[in-house]
């Protein structure tokens, strides 16, 4: 069900940017375009150090100019996170893990703009839990092992990053996220002082298009 609500609010989502990008041209202190990328990403608490998971990240945006110097953007987009380790000829002993998380991404930033052509953002987003894969060298976690700890339904990360706008249509974004509230509980309800659980970490590489 959620699943299915998401896609249909997506698709709405899309048509209704598709519409406001028609307006750009009467209404030029909006823009309206589409993201696509990719992120690196790991999580806390798996004893594996190293963005070493990389994901896709794809979706759309709509961006109001405040102005000259400031404006916002909201964004709607599917995100892969997680972690993995594979085992190398230097380290073979280490146990190969894999962990796909799979979430839409709802981030909310304000830009500044510090040059020509050159911003930097920052804000907060919510990402909504759609599923998740986990496996080692045996297998993918099943019976005693799919009873761990569960994901939580909403990731809230906060969010900063550089973009480059190398041409009218076209830019470069780079963004470093970050869990503010564990995405999962450690096994049996354990917690370390303030570490209460598992963390979300990405770095995302991403080509931002406006319509207009």
């Amino acid at each position: 069900m959620l699943l299915k609500f998401l896609t249909r609010l997506l698709l709405s989502s899309g048509f209704f940017l598709f519409i406001l990008s028609g307006q750009v041209s009467a209404q030029k202190k909006f823009e309206a375009g589409f993201v696509l990328g990719f992120n690196t990403s790991q999580i806390s608490g798996d004893n594996l150090g190293g963005f070493d998971r990389l994901s896709p990240n794809g979706g759309l945006f709509v961006k109001r100019e405040i102005n000259e110097k400031i404006d916002w953007r909201l964004e709607m987009a599917y995100l892969g996170k997680g972690s993995k380790n594979v085992p190398g000829p230097e380290d073979p002993a280490t146990d190969y893990y894999l962990l796909r998380i799979h979430y839409i991404e709802l981030p909310l930033v304000v830009s500044y703009s510090v040059k020509p052509k050159w911003r930097i953002e920052a804000g907060p987003s919510v990402g909504v839990f759609l599923g998740n894969h986990e496996e080692d060298i045996n297998g993918e976690y099943v019976g005693v092992l799919s009873a761990r700890e569960q994901f939580k339904r909403f990731d809230f990360s906060g969010n900063v990053g550089l973009i480059w706008r190398f041409a009218e249509k076209w830019a470069l974004n780079v963004r470093a996220s970050n869990s503010i509230l564990p995405v999962r509980n450690y096994d049996q309800q354990t917690s370390f002082r303030l570490n209460k659980g598992q963390l979300n970490k990405s770095i995302m590489f991403r080509l931002f298009y406006s319509f207009q």
